[in-house]
């Protein structure tokens, strides 16, 4: 199991589309239910621009990351979904069949590329440090294995959506990332979040994790027994027992202490493994170790996901 430690990112260039929504202007008189975007911020503003907002009064010169009554945040632009530490808001390229092109610069060390709720076939993975090209590999998605001849001719591919990537480790290097769309998509490819850090080891994860998931969809059931189902974003969980060398023990309980409260990638396959339940974007929620042998502790461990 490794724990993968995201590094600030900023977005260098891409082709995904910012937003529908036109910059706020301090000059422009806004009425209720105007929508625009910030991706400027303002002189002495305290906050993180590239997000949207929609009008809940009338006015000029009212900054929105600073004026909650006068304005609701929607969320993060298009572009900076990828980036926002949700799983459940995507990046896309909303027109035809398009391929979505992203390059990012990290800050610091990195060796390991985390995707998550990615709708593509395929994923060109290009890394540049010191301004040379240094690594590219294309890492292809499908991954089911038809259980039948009919399935084989008639049932629609399987993909995966979340992916772990090991990369040459470099110190602040920049990463391109070319996403090539389904193929049964009526739009462009699509990525939940993107994250670029480096690997701690935690442990060998042992036989019987078990992971799913909760859903914050409710249902809502009338006097006349019509139930009416509303759809929501719901976040992945897995839980498990991690052996580790005795000696790293105090090691990884200094890690996982300083990581509370931390959105990292978690990674619980073994041996170069793929399998997508056990690759969860979240916090370790709760934890407990055991000293088990004189060489060998076990680690019980729960991550809990983000939505």
């Amino acid at each position: 199991m490794i724990t993968i430690v995201p590094r600030a990112l900023s977005l260098t260039t891409t082709n995904v589309a910012a937003s529908s929504y036109g910059e706020w202007m301090a000059t422009t008189a806004y009425s209720v239910g105007n929508n625009v975007v910030v991706t400027l911020t303002a002189t002495g503003a305290p906050t993180t621009p590239h997000y949207e907002y929609e009008a809940l009064t009338t006015g000029t010169n009212l900054y929105p990351p600073t004026s909650p009554t006068n304005w609701l945040e929607l969320g993060t632009t298009n572009q900076y979904r990828m980036l926002d530490d949700y799983v459940s808001t995507q990046s896309t390229v909303a027109t035809g069949n398009l391929v979505a092109t992203v390059q990012l610069t990290a800050t610091g060390s990195v060796d390991r590329l985390a995707l998550f709720n990615a709708e593509t076939a395929s994923v060109t993975v290009t890394v540049t440090a010191t301004g040379q090209t240094t690594y590219a590999t294309t890492v292809y998605m499908q991954k089911n294995a038809s259980q039948s001849w009919s399935e084989y001719f008639f049932a629609n591919p399987d993909y995966a959506q979340e992916l772990v990537q090991m990369i040459p480790p470099y110190l602040n290097p920049t990463v391109s990332l070319t996403l090539t769309p389904l193929p049964t998509a009526t739009g462009g490819a699509e990525v939940g979040h993107v994250v670029l850090g480096n690997a701690r080891i935690i442990g060998d994860s042992q036989w019987g994790f078990q992971t799913q998931i909760d859903d914050y969809s409710t249902k809502t059931t009338d006097d006349f027994g019509r139930t009416v189902f509303t759809e929501r974003a719901y976040a992945k969980w897995m839980s498990g027992n991690v052996w580790l060398d005795t000696a790293n023990a105090g090691t990884v309980s200094r890690l996982l202490s300083a990581l509370r409260a931390t959105p990292c990638a978690w990674d619980a396959n073994d041996n170069g493994s793929t399998y997508g339940p056990l690759i969860v974007f979240g916090w370790a929620s709760n934890w407990k170790l055991g000293v088990d042998l004189y060489t060998k502790t076990q680690l019980s461990i729960e991550i809990t996901g983000l939505t």
